[in-house]
């Protein structure tokens, strides 16, 4: 498993045998050169899943992307 993402209680990753499983994903981490600018990371991803509740989700809620078990970033849904 090297992708993991933290959601809700929810884990997806990767691993053939998640029960939500990572089938596709895209990831900008940007760095603003200037410090008056502000970068916005993104994280894009798609879950193959039979939990029909995984389209309810909370706006500004917290989500935790690891890779290699390595945190990589916080994002807000």
């Amino acid at each position: 498993m090297r992708n993991r993402i933290v959601y809700a209680g929810k884990e997806f990753s990767d691993a053939l045998d998640a029960p939500y499983q990572l089938t596709a994903g895209d990831g900008l981490m940007e760095l603003a050169p200037i410090s008056d600018a502000l970068a916005a990371d993104t994280l894009e991803f798609e879950v193959d899943s039979d939990d029909t509740s995984l389209t309810h989700y909370i706006p500004n809620d917290k989500l935790v992307y690891y890779y290699r078990d390595r945190q990589l970033g916080t994002f807000y849904v």
